[in-house]
């Protein structure tokens, strides 16, 4: 998938500085594309790596862990039970 990746990315990438050096807009419209198909190929080899990477809130209650007593707070504002 790098390698694929890689192959789009990189002609892209060349296409992209040659049309804005000589002002070329048709090779500009034609690397764009490229380029946003070698991010979209990047976010899908990083979705494997999303639990790992993510936020640890977020994955807080898969275990089944529904019951978090350390965030309770009293609504008269004691901080005793």
């Amino acid at each position: 998938m790098r390698n694929v990746q890689a192959i789009i990315a990189i002609p892209s990438v060349i296409l992209l500085f040659i049309s804005l050096f000589f002002h070329l807009p048709y090779l500009f419209y034609l690397a764009i594309p490229g380029i946003v198909a070698a991010l979209i190929i990047k976010q899908i080899r990083l979705r494997d790596s999303a639990m790992i990477l993510g936020n640890p809130d977020r994955n807080k209650y898969q275990n089944g862990d529904f019951e978090d007593d350390s965030m309770e707070m009293n609504v008269d504002g004691s901080d005793h039970d």
